[in-house]
């Protein structure tokens, strides 16, 4: 469980109550192929049957952005400021996290989300 303090404003709320009437359709992270693990800093993709929520953490508070991410280009994410430690030759790909498999096709279920997201 993450155990860091994070402000979670009132847009992140919101544009999670934009998604509320519409159906999860799958939680992408990314995923280091040659560590065998996720990469918990990078963006998470919340993946909506009509459109796709962008979350990440910035400088301690949670942003987000809503439109349709390119699952094969990552070069306009929004990186944290600590992303120059990351190794440059890095293997990265998105993966579906199964942690959120009782939530897929739901709705309403904003709150679950951002509480599973911030325990990641």
């Amino acid at each position: 469980m993450n155990d860091e303090l994070v402000l979670v404003p009132k847009s992140i709320m919101e544009a999670l109550q934009c998604f509320d009437d519409d159906l999860l359709a799958d939680v992408l992270r990314l995923w280091d192929c040659n560590q065998q693990e996720w990469v918990s800093c990078l963006p998470t993709v919340f993946r909506f049957e009509r459109d796709d929520l962008l979350v990440w953490h910035e400088k301690g508070t949670l942003r987000c952005r809503t439109g349709a991410i390119d699952t094969h280009d990552a070069h306009d994410l929004p990186l944290p400021m600590d992303a120059d430690t990351l190794d440059a030759d890095l293997c990265l790909t998105w993966r579906s996290d199964r942690t959120f498999a009782d939530l897929i096709g739901c709705s309403h279920i904003g709150a679950q989300l951002l509480e599973a997201h911030l325990q990641r």
